[in-house]
């Protein structure tokens, strides 16, 4: 059985998806032929490298200059210059603005708008997949999935759709796909579908498009879509061979990896895991650190991007006195932890260049009431 999985347009383009690497290293354990593209970079360049220029200024140098733009964000000594990577980022943006003017949308590097089409509305995705080729990346994306289908003969395509910025154009994708390939079943997962699915109001407006929607960890739905077993399912190390020549905008790869789904804190009233009750799930401390060290061989990574929603404080330790010795940086909440400067040392020493922590109010009484 071939599976096709795909991380749609438009995400950052600077690592890899991460919910995907995990679902093709769990089916291929179980023997399943599994292609993986991320259309989402991929598409990206073919934006950079087809637009024509604008008659401003600005956007006549952007546009000249753009392989240049895409070179220094791939290049370890642009970070050392803010201006440089400023006027890289800028430029480069310019020219998707550009590119996205004629079809009335707002695009970026990390973004993608329209400003007649709501990601959150179903009727606005509807009409995307029933008008695909009114999306900007169509002339893309209608060659690229033909050409992945001609070779791999998938019984199945599954989408990864993780952010608002990705809706209107996966469901172009789905239209294609639909329209094209009637027989392909379109499985469609991620964090928005979760979302979704976890609204105590949910009716299923995508029937007769959507094949299947899968909320939360993908991987044992998958295996029972699919027929694999799943009785003996364990967790698979990510797989992330089919991303490691991708020209991604950074310096070197990227590793994107989660030490847990869910929040280990769970308790703040305005978090989309306490409103949708989403369980907390951390992978083994001792086989996160083992995994970690075989991706690292794998991928020769430049940075760990640690994914949780805040890394516990015992995979901190953990991180802390690993042997790991490669910058990384992730969230995490406020604890007692970070106020011993010893830890914080080791913390450093064990590669970490940045915490990401977020202070909701300088008043503890506003804090006491959001649980925090």
């Amino acid at each position: 059985m071939n599976i096709l999985l795909l991380h749609p347009p438009q995400a950052k383009a600077a690592e890899p998806p991460a919910g995907i690497p995990l679902l093709a290293s769990t089916l291929r354990a179980r023997g399943c032929h599994c292609t993986v593209c991320d259309l989402n970079v991929e598409g990206l360049h073919y934006l950079l490298h087809s637009t024509s220029p604008a008659a401003d200024t600005w956007s006549k140098r952007a546009f000249k200059n753009r392989k240049q733009h895409i070179q220094a964000l791939q290049s370890d000594s642009t970070y050392d210059h803010p201006d440089k990577y400023k006027r890289a980022v800028n430029d480069l943006n310019r020219v998707l603005e550009n590119s996205g003017r004629a079809n009335g949308v707002h695009v970026s590097l990390a973004n993608f708008q329209d400003p007649h089409l709501s990601p959150q509305k179903s009727e606005d995705l509807l009409y995307c997949a029933a008008n695909p080729h009114e999306n900007l990346f169509f002339p893309f994306f209608s060659l690229r999935i033909i050409e992945l289908i001609k070779a791999h003969e998938p019984a199945y395509i599954g989408i990864s759709l993780n952010y608002l910025s990705q809706a209107l154009c996966s469901f172009a994708i789905i239209g294609f796909i639909r329209e094209q390939f009637p027989t392909i079943k379109i499985i469609l997962g991620g964090g928005l579908v979760t979302t979704w699915l976890q609204n105590p109001g949910w009716t299923d407006p995508f029937g007769n498009l959507i094949d299947h929607l899968v909320s939360g960890p993908g991987e044992l739905p998958l295996l029972n879509i699919l027929g694999l077993d799943s009785t003996t399912h364990h967790r698979c190390c990510p797989d992330y061979s089919d991303l490691l020549d991708i020209q991604y905008l950074s310096p070197g790869f990227i590793l994107p990896y989660a030490t847990s789904t869910g929040c280990f804190w769970r308790k703040c009233s305005f978090c989309p895991e306490t409103s949708e009750k989403n369980p907390y799930a951390p992978v083994n401390i001792d086989n996160a650190l083992h995994e970690l060290t075989t991706l690292v061989q794998q991928t020769k990574p430049i940075l760990i991007h640690f994914l949780d929603n805040a890394v516990s404080p015992a995979m901190l330790k953990a991180i802390a006195n690993s042997t790991l010795n490669l910058p990384w940086y992730g969230f995490v909440r406020f604890t007692h932890h970070l106020t011993d400067p010893e830890f914080c040392r080791q913390l450093r020493n064990s590669g970490c260049v940045m915490l990401k922590l977020g202070l909701e109010s300088g008043s503890q009484v506003v804090l006491d009431q959001m649980q925090k």
